[in-house]
């Protein structure tokens, strides 16, 4: 087994995990990182992350379908008989 040397060892590769191995290499630092799932941490993999871009996904759809209902009568007609 190959033994390397690290300035630091991240133990958690959540949010803050990544953000802080990412700034130590940034800055010249020998990182290195260990993570038990996903990288990213809960919110990013399973929580708030998904749940936002889902809501906001329906909400659009909402928007969507409550303009189109009310928008009869407007716009440009759709007759091909010339007036």
């Amino acid at each position: 087994m190959r033994v390397e040397r690290v300035d630091v060892f991240v133990i958690g590769g959540g949010g803050t995990g990544s953000d802080v191995t990412a700034a130590l290499a940034g800055a010249g630092m020998n990182v290195a990182m260990a993570e038990r799932e996903a990288l990213g941490g809960e919110c990013a993999n399973f929580g708030c992350d998904p749940s936002k871009a889902m809501l906001k996904a329906a909400r659009v759809a909402a928007l969507a379908r409550e303009q189109a209902s009310s928008a009869s009568g407007w716009g440009p007609s759709r007759s091909t008989s010339p007036p």
